[in-house]
């Protein structure tokens, strides 16, 4: 073997680690969000089961008012466990590519951010049309611009936050943008943006989410990534190819 494609096998083998970091990383953070959505449906569960105890404890118990209070608890438990279903769904390891529609994985990955969306006007639209690549890895990518938005919004305190995400094609490509009205990239990074080590937070970056957000648009997309800042705020725009 030679040392030009040894070098190659690590260079890949350390780029699959670093989307795996990324991973785990948004992981880390929707735990805390799935803690986050488990609450307001646990606390509706635990008011049933006092309404049900007080209910049984009581001579005339309604039989149609304790069916509709188990019926309700039987929604909150479907909701919970619909809950986890998505976010187990989200971090499976794509083995391969698959059909699916663009604007189903744009609202299937903003649905996970819906606790930390709150007070931020999200808007979503484009073309319904339907992509074959890797479902998770694009959402993973779409899922770390989102945080960053979301992050961006909560430091500069935007009056009327909103982020945009829109959905077009042509000549056999697609491409998504995300765009946000938090203050823009500051100019002494966007040079370097997608590089290692390069973070747009003032604390608590890695500085690794854009730029493996890059190695997995480039190499396993077979598209690009980019970044400019408008007149309110940041813009994202990913391009790839909508057959392999």
């Amino acid at each position: 073997m030679s040392e030009l494609t040894e070098t190659k096998k690590i260079a890949s083998a350390w780029e699959r680690r670093l989307v795996e970091n990324l991973r785990h990383a948004i992981m880390g953070e929707m735990v805390a969000m799935i803690a986050h959505q488990w609450k307001q449906p646990l606390t509706a569960l635990l008011l049933n089961q006092d309404v049900l105890m007080a209910a049984l404890e009581g001579k005339d118990a309604d039989k149609a008012f304790l069916s509709e209070r188990l019926a309700n608890n039987k929604k909150l438990v479907g909701e919970l466990n619909q809950t986890i279903e998505d976010f187990g769904n989200f971090f499976s390891p794509d083995r391969e590519r698959q059909e699916f529609s663009m604007l189903d994985a744009v609202d299937g990955t903003t649905a996970l951010f819906a606790s930390m969306l709150l007070g931020v006007n999200l808007d979503v639209s484009g073309e319904h049309v339907k992509v074959i690549a890797y479902k998770r890895e694009f959402q993973q990518v779409l899922s770390n611009l989102l945080k960053n938005a979301i992050e961006q919004h909560k430091v500069k305190r935007t009056v009327d936050p909103f982020i945009k995400v829109i959905v077009t094609t042509r000549d056999n490509v697609v491409m998504l943008t995300v765009e946000d009205n938090a203050g823009g990239i500051d100019e002494s990074v966007m040079q370097s943006l997608f590089e290692a080590y390069t973070s747009t937070k003032s604390m608590n970056g890695t500085g690794l989410g854009l730029y493996i957000s890059k190695i997995i648009i480039e190499d396993h997309l077979s598209g690009t990534i980019e970044a400019k800042n408008t007149k309110l705020g940041a813009k994202f725009t990913i391009t790839f190819p909508v057959r392999p």
